[in-house]
């Protein structure tokens, strides 16, 4: 390819092709341990059969966009990410479609050995914990499917993923006023100082009060960034609470007991859209909601 180039000229007809594998053969020599990820990871997605891999492919790319937050590669792994969680996700759709469909037609042995077909290690601990429900819903216990002996984290109901998103933690800025000129209201210095320290403490009740304080003020464009934040961070963590219930759930033999823990996780839900409109959570949380609400609809129909 530096043959082609030099003959061509570095700027002469017919060069970006080997311009750009030249590039890329360069990058592969510096960075080979990751480029041999990333191969391993494209012949997975290549192959990828649902039944026979599940959501595997879709965590190796989480896994990379963690490992290599900086790679040039990063843009086609966030695609590779893209499409294999929208694969799993509908494979994982169909499974329960199917288990509800041999359900409502007297069928539960038959969906028993559905849910038995799939091993645990295709699936994320949310899935594995909504196979546990749905099995004791048929009215057996089977095989525990999240084990913290394991090191499993368990976190369901679409907790947020770790893969160059999270929320950043509060950064103390230094307000100005509006004509730009350093000049700063002790009094609101002082509010916007508590506000980050309480938002630090991750105390976001009162740090979303005391911003709310400074939105009349020359504050208001920074404090207005600063409640989206926080609101956001107090939604991660309801909803890790509500994750945290509904795995307790999914291991509860007793049926009332199992109810009690899904309601108090229903109930961490609700408490999101009533108090943080502004988390920008709003459409998962309803999706988690909906998926509770027919558990409990399953429950319901054993009483």
């Amino acid at each position: 390819y530096l043959e082609l180039l030099r003959v061509n000229g570095v700027e002469g007809p017919g060069t970006d092709w080997p311009r750009s594998q030249q590039k890329a053969l360069d990058y592969s020599y510096a960075h080979t341990g990751e480029v041999r990820e990333y191969a391993s990871l494209l012949k997975n997605f290549l192959a990828y059969d649902p039944v026979r891999d599940g959501f595997t492919v879709a965590e190796q790319s989480h896994v990379f966009l963690r490992k290599y937050p900086q790679s040039e590669l990063i843009k086609g792994v966030r695609e590779l990410a893209g499409k294999s969680d929208r694969a799993a996700e509908q494979w994982f759709a169909d499974v329960l479609s199917e288990v509800d469909r041999l359900n409502s037609e007297q069928k539960s042995q038959q969906a028993l050995g559905l849910i038995d077909s799939i091993s645990p290690r295709l699936l994320p601990p949310d899935k594995q914990a909504i196979l546990q429900l749905k099995r004791r819903s048929l009215g057996s216990t089977g095989q525990t499917w999240t084990s913290q002996d394991n090191g499993i984290q368990e976190e369901i109901l679409e907790v947020p993923r770790q893969d160059n998103q999270d929320a950043q933690a509060a950064v103390p800025v230094t307000p100005v006023s509006p004509a730009g000129e350093g000049v700063v209201d002790d009094g609101l210095q002082r509010t916007w100082d508590q506000a980050l320290k309480d938002m630090q403490a991750k105390n976001y009740d009162q740090s979303i009060e005391l911003f709310s304080g400074l939105l009349n003020t020359s504050y208001a464009a920074r404090a207005n960034e600063r409640i989206r934040e926080a609101s956001l961070l107090a939604a991660q963590e309801k909803r890790k609470e509500a994750a945290a219930l509904f795995v307790r759930a999914s291991r509860a033999t007793d049926t009332a007991r199992r109810r009690q823990l899904l309601m108090s996780s229903r109930n961490l839900l609700e408490e999101i859209l009533q108090k943080y409109p502004r988390s920008g959570l709003a459409g998962k949380v309803r999706r988690n909601l909906n998926r509770i609400d027919q558990e409990l609809a399953g429950i319901d129909q054993t009483i």
